[in-house]
């Protein structure tokens, strides 16, 4: 296959979806997070300690342990709240806003290049709604990287908004390296609410296609044995850290020195 080739999938629908669901993301954390605030805030100023809660309109105005405690509380909720938002507030960061919006594109626009059979898979593992985040992880850089090698890398994306999806792309034989965005541990990955062990799903080859390298370019917190260690012989990257959008490209833009 030429380079003309590349399959080429409407220019602008990277950008053009990939802003829709931006726009709609921050709209719902402002609803959900900043709205709540300022009225949480506007309490402790006022002469009750909730504007919701009309049976304590009669608190007088100096009693501010009733009111500091509703803004506590209102805090020991949010936390959880926005630590699983996450992937929704990388948005409001002006750069990494714009590394979701360019890895989003290059990942539909060139989406393949192959020959043959045999490829490299660059995996992204996500929810829709917050599938955007993880495609400021280096994977454009990624994409850029094997698309200008002459002759290009061959190369496929995958999108998987299913943990099943992405066993079916594990356990293909032409995917012969894997590259994995997404949330997880160094011994399994998630896709919302549900997680896979990489050591009770992958039985070690022949059971499960041996890769020539697995990237884990995921959270790699715990412990436990990762996909590396099953499947590649601990060939490719596996670390025990959390990880984030800045540290995950460092670590691309290093691995592909290296090629």
């Amino acid at each position: 296959m030429k380079i003309s080739e590349v399959i080429l999938r409407h220019p602008t629908q990277g950008y053009l979806s990939g802003l829709f669901f931006i726009v709609l993301d921050c709209i719902f954390l402002f609803i959900e997070f900043v709205v709540p605030l300022i009225v949480y805030i506007n309490a402790l100023y006022t002469s009750y300690a909730h504007p919701w809660d009309e049976k304590n309109s009669n608190i007088p105005q100096n009693c501010l342990e009733s009111k500091y405690s509703h803004f506590i509380h209102y805090i020991k909720i949010k936390i959880p709240y926005l630590y699983r938002r996450r992937d929704y507030i990388r948005y409001l960061l002006l750069p990494i806003l714009i590394d979701c919006i360019f890895g989003y594109h290059l990942a539909v626009t060139k989406r393949e290049y192959i020959q043959g059979r045999e490829h490299d898979g660059i995996v992204i593992v996500h929810e829709n709604i917050a599938k955007m985040s993880f495609y400021g992880d280096g994977v454009g850089i990624l994409i850029k990287f094997f698309y200008e090698q002459e002759p290009p890398i061959p190369y496929k994306v995958y999108h998987c908004d299913t943990l099943q999806k992405f066993i079916e792309v594990v356990r293909n034989p032409d995917v012969t390296s894997l590259w994995i965005f997404g949330h997880g541990q160094h011994s399994g990955i998630g896709c919302g609410v549900n997680h896979l062990i990489y050591e009770l799903t992958f039985p070690p080859p022949p059971k499960t296609p041996e890769k020539k390298y697995i990237y884990q370019l995921h959270c790699n917190s715990g412990c436990g044995i990762s996909l590396t260690d099953i499947l590649s012989h601990q060939r490719g990257f596996a670390n025990y850290r959390n990880s984030d959008p800045y540290i995950n490209q460092f670590y691309v833009k290093q691995i592909i020195k290296n090629f």
